[in-house]
């Protein structure tokens, strides 16, 4: 009925009764409830009463919202977050750092690492977000989308099963492609490499005084870096290295040509 007046703008009662197929009795307790809920408004053109939605925006995301509840998902509210500087608002004060430069960002775990320690509280001004949709995500929005107009037809064809069916079958095809991109899972990933790099600092540090390493854009890169340098050391200490012969290329000084696979 919702999605009736969103298509077609306004409809007097028996035309909701018409386009909608549904009992003309059970027509006016659901347009009282979509009232009540400030999604429809009622009112008098001529001798008929006629409905229309409040607010086009405010119906969709309704009838979404419900889509995702029959999926058995809870949608979230986004807020806004204010940035709280408290007393270092003189923007003259602040020393301006630069990428590539002063600090980097691993891309892929969000740890931003800085060639000197910076003193004193630190402001970051950065942009959210990816510079490129990711296929999985785009994939998964084509995928939802489809199912939820899926449901909006079955929603007008009375059609029970796939009302109730539809929108999990949809999650379940959707899931496992945005899984990889939760903050959660993200968050996990990014904890679980910082504390495996926290048990090689010895040779983190042994690498950064050789390689001339004041920071990295990827932690995984040198946590196999460190890894390597362990397996070079051991057999050093095991005099398993002939004289003369070519020791493994570690880090990024030895390896111009050929990156650790």
């Amino acid at each position: 009925m919702l999605w009736s007046l969103i298509t077609k703008g306004q409809l007097c009662f028996h035309e909701v009764v018409k386009e909608t197929n549904i009992d003309e009795n059970r027509v006016s307790p659901n347009l009282q409830i979509l009232i009540e809920k400030d999604l429809v408004r009622k009112y008098r053109k001529g001798h008929k009463m006629m409905y229309q939605v409040s607010d086009k925006n405010r119906a969709n995301k309704y009838l979404w919202n419900e889509f995702m509840r029959f999926a058995g998902i809870k949608t979230k509210t986004q807020q806004s977050v204010s940035p709280t500087i408290g007393a270092y608002t003189d923007s003259s004060s602040w020393k301006v750092l630069y990428e590539d430069t002063d600090f980097v960002v691993d891309e892929k775990t969000g740890i931003i690492t800085f060639s000197k320690p910076p003193r004193g509280p630190v402001r970051v001004t950065y942009r959210a977000g990816y510079k490129e949709t990711p296929k999985p995500i785009r994939k998964a929005s084509a995928i939802l989308v489809a199912g939820f107009l899926r449901w909006i037809l079955a929603l007008k064809k009375k059609k029970r099963n796939d009302i109730r069916l539809l929108p999990k079958e949809t999650w379940k095809q959707v899931k496992p492609l945005l899984e990889p991109f939760r903050k959660d899972t993200l968050d996990e990933e990014r904890d679980a490499l910082l504390r495996e790099v926290a048990e090689y600092r010895d040779e983190t540090y042994q690498l950064e005084q050789s390689e001339g390493l004041k920071f990295y854009k990827d932690y995984k890169k040198i946590l196999k870096w460190a890894k390597e340098w362990i397996k070079v050391e051991r057999l050093k200490a095991t005099k398993s290295m002939t004289r003369g012969a070519r020791e493994p290329r570690i880090g990024p000084k030895r390896q111009k040509h050929q990156e650790p696979t």
